[in-house]
């Protein structure tokens, strides 16, 4: 098992190449991306790998979930940027992608991919596999899902929307088919 340690960057120099990064977008989610370069003090742009999402927030095309290199506007002082750090369990034997030249390289190998899902193929998705060689989104933990449910349940009211298995049923229509 592997521990993520976030750590706040203040300043651009404290970003370094290889780096996995994370910023709050919009109050809502983090978009994670991997610096392809060293920050500067006097540059607040940043060459990055990343998975776009549905729409990239910083290209002026419409771009439907790509990995791609990109220059990306990184400010600490206008935004919170966080670095997440791996650390390895003592008695860990699984192979973990430190090196920052190996993560780039791996990263590079999938530029171009057009595969991405919110759900299971997003940007933390493809930068903690960069790392560690297995897909893991920590925003996306049971607790989100339940956030999300919760908001649609109080949303959908009137048809009484559940989760079941996976599964949306609609309770109202299993009252009236008697099910």
């Amino acid at each position: 098992m592997v521990k993520m340690i976030p750590k706040r960057i203040h300043c651009m120099s404290e970003i370094k190449r290889g780096d996995h990064l994370s910023v709050n977008r919009k109050g809502v989610f983090n978009h994670h991306f991997l610096a392809l370069e060293n920050g500067t003090k006097r540059y607040k742009f940043l060459q990055v790998i990343h998975y776009t999402g549905y729409m990239s927030d910083y290209s002026s095309a419409l771009t439907f979930g790509t990995v791609k290199v990109e220059e990306i506007p990184v400010d600490p002082d206008c935004e919170q940027i966080t670095a997440i750090y791996y650390e390895k369990e003592p008695g860990d034997t699984k192979c973990y992608f430190d090196d920052p030249e190996t993560v780039i390289a791996r990263a590079m190998k999938r530029k171009g991919e057009k595969k991405y899902s919110p759900t299971r193929n997003n940007c933390e998705h493809f930068v903690t596999w960069c790392f560690l060689g297995e897909e893991i989104c920590k925003q996306l933990d049971e607790s989100t899902w339940k956030k999300i449910l919760a908001y649609l349940v109080e949303k959908l009211d009137p048809m009484n929307v559940v989760m079941i298995g996976g599964k949306i049923a609609l309770q109202r229509l299993n009252k009236q088919l008697k099910f």
